[in-house]
């Protein structure tokens, strides 16, 4: 996207409610006023800002999304997500959605629209919400812990070690979760077959190569208290290697 040639709307809850292009954007802070504006006007992108106040909020964001790129008078809008952290949920949700790109922000610095145009400017292929999405480990789980926080668990753990910053900074975020042993093995059978590796490849890497969980500061792993879970029965795999909704909730049963 050139400079100065994309009109921008910019949606966030704690924005000062600014409809109407000037300067190149308008920027409006609820998904009404942004729908009003988008069917309202031509734009070239649409940026939701998802910020972390509840999980309900988050929805709603997520709802608008969708809107904007399914309704006739506003898909050919490019759509823009902000978020402040990589969720897997939530990334699937705005895949689905038909979100074209997501990326990272930092609050305390790129939330000027200047600094939006400019992130704009710089959008690629790395920034498509599929690229994203594949670099997410399919076993990323999200669990609710109150009405704004989530604990951030691992499905081939049996959803028992509570990822730190360490293995999702250098694992579980970066694509690099192939290298994983739990991705490679989880602790439930039968495997799904997209993850089936050759026989002796889990030895072929050595003694001391791979992070073990609950060793650096953060990874906690849960007690192994009460039922195993249920073998997974007829798991199926999308050909994105993420699981499918059905066999991560009978995983998380």
């Amino acid at each position: 996207m050139k400079h100065g040639l994309t009109r921008l709307l910019i949606c966030r809850s704690s924005a000062p409610y600014q409809p109407g292009v000037q300067r190149g954007f308008s920027l409006v802070n609820s998904p009404a006023a942004c729908i009003n504006e988008a069917t309202s006007r031509s734009y070239d992108l649409a940026v939701i800002y998802v910020e972390p106040h509840s999980l309900k909020e988050r929805s709603a964001w997520v709802n608008l999304a969708m809107f904007l790129k399914k309704n006739p008078h506003t898909r050919t809008i490019k759509v823009l997500v902000l978020i402040e952290a990589w969720h897997r949920r939530l990334v699937e949700d705005l895949a689905e959605a038909g979100v074209d790109y997501v990326d990272l922000i930092d609050p305390a610095r790129d939330l000027e629209p200047e600094a939006i145009r400019k992130r704009s400017d710089l959008l690629g292929p790395s920034n498509e919400t599929a690229v994203v999405l594949g670099r997410l480990c399919p076993f990323l789980n999200h669990t609710p812990i109150g009405e704004k926080h989530e604990l951030t668990t691992c499905l081939a753990y049996r959803d028992r070690l509570v990822l730190g910053r360490y293995l999702l900074d250098n694992y579980c975020h970066l694509g690099r979760y192939e290298e994983c042993e739990y991705y490679l093995a989880p602790k439930f059978k039968p495997r799904p077959r997209s993850l089936e590796v050759e026989p002796g490849a889990l030895e072929s890497r050595g003694p001391g190569r791979e992070h073990v969980p609950g060793s650096e500061p953060g990874d906690q792993v849960r007690g192994e208290e009460g039922p195993d879970f249920a073998p997974l029965q007829g798991a199926n795999f999308k050909r994105s290697g993420s699981p499918d909704k059905a066999m991560r909730a009978q995983a998380m049963k």
